[in-house]
């Protein structure tokens, strides 16, 4: 194996500017390939700042994904409800405001997208919300009863 061509006080100057400003800086102030440098690091376990500061910026960055995406399930699960409160109101009065065709695509539009926006929460343990739905959808036994025999999702 050929000797190194940096001197160990070399790979420890280096590995320091690593750890404080990233590999590009090693290359710009000592000529020190990234790929060299990077190697060293991982065997000495050294983690670049830059990899903490882009870790701590993707996790903000899931967490406010995160976020969205359970305000647009709600959201959905809004617009399904009131969708299915017009089909209930329009085949009660028999009116043609809004055609139920049309009520129906709207209904199992949000239905849809809202199964889409829950699939995409990967880390999500609370359930609770999709429960509701789920119930919501099929008349479960979490929404209450009404005089009616219909099913309401629970407040929440």
């Amino acid at each position: 194996m050929p000797a190194s061509k940096y001197t160990e006080a070399q790979r420890a100057e280096a590995l320091e500017v690593y750890e404080s400003e990233g590999p590009s800086a090693v290359t710009a102030r000592f000529g020190i390939p990234k790929q060299t440098v990077q190697h060293w690091a991982k065997a000495a376990g050294i983690r670049t700042v830059r990899t903490a500061k882009t870790n701590a910026a993707s996790e903000a960055k899931q967490a406010d994904d995160k976020a969205l995406r359970a305000m647009l399930a709600s959201d959905g699960l809004n617009v399904a409800r009131i969708a299915s409160d017009l089909i209930k109101a329009r085949l009660a009065a028999d009116t043609t405001d809004i055609p139920i065709k049309d009520l129906a695509t709207i209904y199992g539009i949000f239905v849809d997208k809202h199964a889409v926006v829950t699939k995409l929460d990967v880390g999500h343990q609370d359930h609770s919300a999709v429960d509701k739905w789920l119930d919501f959808i099929t008349g479960g036994a979490s929404g209450d009863e009404t005089s009616g025999g219909e099913v309401t999702p629970s407040a929440g």
